[in-house]
Parts: C-alpha cells; structure tokens; sequence
C-alpha cells in the first residue's frame, strides 16, 4: 500500500512549505494543497520522500481536503494541517490499521490540548462520529473516489457560509454508504492550542447557527433530536446562553440549510 499525508495551508512558497514540513515532524510522502494566488503543480524530495505540491486559487478548507482527494496517487490518504505535531512511526501505525482488507476508514487518537478520545479501538456509533476532527482520519482513496464522497464546500475554515462541520458530514456519508469505519487508540500526531481563525466560543450564534446546519445535512429526519440533544449534553459550555436561546438558534441554522438545499 501506498500512502500519502495531504497537508492543507496557504500561501507558502517552497521554502516555507519545507520549515513546515520540518517543524510538523513530517516523515512520509505528502502532497500539499498549497492555497494561492497561482494554479501550479510540482514536486520535490524532502528526507527520500516525495512531496508533491499542489497550488490553487480555490480557498476553503473543504476544497482543499476534495484537492487532495483528486490529486493523490496514494492508496491511502491521512489529512493533516500545517500547524501539527506528528509523532515517529505515524507511518507506520496507520498503514497497520489498513492491514485489515475491511477497514475503508481509520480515525486515530491524537493528544489533542481541549479533549481526549477513547483509549481503546471502537467501532464509532453515529454519535461518536460527531466528536472526532478531520486530522485523525485516513481513508482508501480508491473506494472514496467509486462513492463520490467529498467534502461539502458550504463547510470548513474558509467557506462562505459554515466555518465548521466539514468532517462529521464526510464521516456520515462514508457511513450513510456502509464504508467501514473504525477508530483506533493508537496516538498520530499532536495539536497544540493555537488562536482560531473562526472560533471564538461555543456560546455564540455562529457557532450554534452552523451546528443546526451541520445536524441537518447529516439527518433531515434527526436534525431536531440531535439539536436537543446538544442543547442537553453540552449545557455547561453553552452558558451564559438561554437553554432555549441555544435551540432557537441551531433551529435557525437548520431551517437555513434546508433553504440552501431546496435552492
């Protein structure tokens, strides 16, 4: 199996793509969606590996992670940001998890500075998909590509509309089409706590306006269960927002995306 790390960032020339690549401990072939004023492909070896980068003018987190869907010669794809730990032999532990012909999506613990993930392999529920990020999943790029399954560009850091998400609505469609997902405890990587770009707190309109649309692009059917059940579990971090305040606004986001859907 071959295997490729696609690295999202902007604006980098080759010189900062290789201070990234050094400061992210990268050691594997990658290819880089370099977001850009420019439409340009091209490669170099970086410690024996080959690093293929590739320039665009699309902007948006989730056109990047569909660049690398389409671009990658690798069988197996890891996602990963510019600003990421990797840890030695990450490699090598998530080609282990491929060894098993049934596994078409891995999703891998991390040390992560605001949550922890379970300590042992799962296979997610559908509610479990909801808590993992887009950094801790590799996939067969093959059987992505026979689905059709992309990312929603209406979702991601950079979109027009929804500045999160992305990830939980890709998972439940490789789900939605009976893709086997697995999660394993084995650690990949390190995220440490950098200033968001977009977020700014859970208890903020924004915020639960994209998480009602988020819920309905996943379910139309369960939108509404899954907003209450978010205004319930996380209750403590919604605060100083009203209970209701918090549904109304998720409603809100639901009804928007549904708008956008029916054009």
């Amino acid at each position: 199996m071959t295997f490729e790390l696609a690295v999202s960032t902007m604006n980098k020339t080759k010189e900062a793509i290789l201070v990234m690549l050094e400061q992210s401990h990268i050691d594997s072939d990658c290819i880089v969606i370099n977001q850009c004023d420019i439409d340009k492909h091209y490669e170099f070896y970086y410690k024996k590996h080959k690093v293929t980068v590739v320039c665009t003018k699309e902007k948006g987190l989730s056109n990047s992670r569909n660049a690398a869907i389409r671009n990658s010669q690798a069988d197996i794809i890891a996602l990963a940001d510019d600003d990421l730990l990797y840890y030695p032999d990450y490699e090598k532990i998530i080609l282990s998890a491929f060894r098993n012909p049934s596994v078409s999506v891995a999703i891998f613990n991390i040390d992560d500075y605001s949550r922890s993930f379970p300590l042992q392999d799962i296979s997610p529920s559908r509610i479990k998909l909801l808590g993992f990020m887009s950094i801790q999943i590799a996939f067969r790029r093959k059987e992505i590509l026979e689905e059709q399954i992309f990312f929603n560009t209406l979702f991601g850091t950079g979109s027009k509309k929804y500045q999160s998400g992305e990830e939980n609505i890709f998972l439940e469609e490789c789900r939605r089409k009976k893709l086997n997902i697995r999660y394993f405890a084995s650690k990949i990587l390190k995220r440490e706590e950098r200033k968001s770009s977009w977020f700014i707190g859970y208890a903020n309109a924004d915020y639960l306006i994209c998480r009602g649309a988020v819920f309905y692009a996943i379910s139309p059917m369960l939108a509404f269960p899954m907003i209450l059940a978010f205004a319930v579990i996380k209750r403590k971090i919604l605060k100083p927002l009203a209970f209701f305040a918090t549904i109304r606004y998720m409603i809100q986001g639901a009804i928007e995306y549904r708008k956008i859907q029916l054009g």
